[in-house]
């Protein structure tokens, strides 16, 4: 496992291609002002608390499409000048179409993002207080089918990370494709990924 595919790609000679795998989402940054935070004495299991029934001000917030981690490896990829592609899901609508302007502008290829009818895309919301964040996340159970999704391009390298608790046969067809067609890949896993690892 790496957390640096873009430096690995940049050693080559001739100009690589990468493909990132994983779920896209939306993200939205509330900093709070008006919360509370309760510690057991060893400062662990720590809860965060707001009033219950009651309209609470916050201090700001910033929405940020187009992320996660596969979309921020093709993006930060991209940046660095290499040939970067997600392969991705988004649902029929605004938060979708606001992912893909994103991606375009950051010259990531969206050829293989999937937009799927009757589905929402990933909208997360990121709970900001003190130096500490909490994140309510919540996974679109998209139909992933790699057979579909996969043309006869073939990338130099894969980035894998961040799919939802339903996706192991996911998992399985991507491990079968890079080994049979021998392409270099990075995994990188999300909550849910690890949880199929210790299920598993």
């Amino acid at each position: 496992m790496t957390h640096n595919p873009c430096g690995i790609l940049g050693t080559m000679n001739t100009k690589p291609t990468m493909l990132a795998i994983g779920d896209i989402l939306i993200d939205a940054f509330i900093e709070l002002q008006d919360a509370r935070v309760h510690c057991n004495i060893d400062d662990e299991n720590c809860e965060i608390s707001m009033r219950w029934g009651d309209k609470i001000p916050y201090k700001n917030l910033t929405v940020i499409p187009a992320v996660g981690n596969a979309a921020n490896a093709a993006v930060s990829c991209a940046r660095l000048g290499l040939d970067a592609k997600l392969l991705s899901h988004i649902g029929n609508d605004k938060h979708g179409e606001e992912c893909l302007e994103a991606l375009k502008g950051n010259n990531v290829a969206t050829d293989y993002i999937i937009t799927q009818d009757g589905k929402k895309t990933n909208y997360h919301f990121v709970l900001s207080y003190e130096a500490e964040r909490t994140i309510l996340i919540k996974h679109e159970q998209f139909d992933y089918n790699l057979a579909k999704q996969i043309g006869d391009g073939m990338p130099d390298w894969v980035y894998f990370s961040g799919t939802a608790e339903h996706s192991l046969p996911y998992h399985i067809d991507i491990a079968a494709w890079v080994k049979k067609n021998n392409i270099k890949m990075a995994f990188q896993p999300n909550t849910f990924q690890i949880g199929l690892e210790q299920k598993n």
